[in-house]
């Protein structure tokens, strides 16, 4: 996978230029092996994986640096940027891509079983 191609898509759905995005290089890292170990032997996700891992990186960082709600205090209203709609959006992204990405993905462990009960 393309990290260059990541790193762009990451500052593009932050808002964060190219510089600043570049900061965040290790949390970028960590969404790509996340997404990497999880892939089923032989998968070629091709650009699914390149966006998802940007939706999970900007997702992350979006949800440590988003801006507080509005504030009212009598008339005066204070509304925070768009760092609160760029979150909703990270996250819907993110559901949107992980679920594209599923077919490539192995299990991630969870599985559900019937109960059993035996009877004396």
């Amino acid at each position: 996978m393309e990290r260059n191609s990541v790193t762009a898509l990451f500052g593009q759905m932050t808002g964060l230029c190219p510089e600043q995005a570049a900061i965040q290089l290790p949390l970028i890292d960590a969404c790509i092996r996340q997404l990497e170990a999880r892939l089923r032997p032989g998968a070629q996700p091709g650009e699914i994986l390149t966006w998802a891992c940007a939706a999970m990186a900007a997702c992350r960082y979006l949800t440590t640096t988003a801006p507080e709600p509005a504030v009212k205090a009598g008339e005066v209203t204070a509304t925070p940027e768009d760092g609160s709609s760029r979150l909703e959006r990270a996250k819907a992204l993110k559901e949107e891509s992980l679920l594209a990405l599923a077919p490539y993905l192995t299990d991630s462990g969870f599985l559900f079983r019937q109960a059993v009960t035996l009877c004396g």
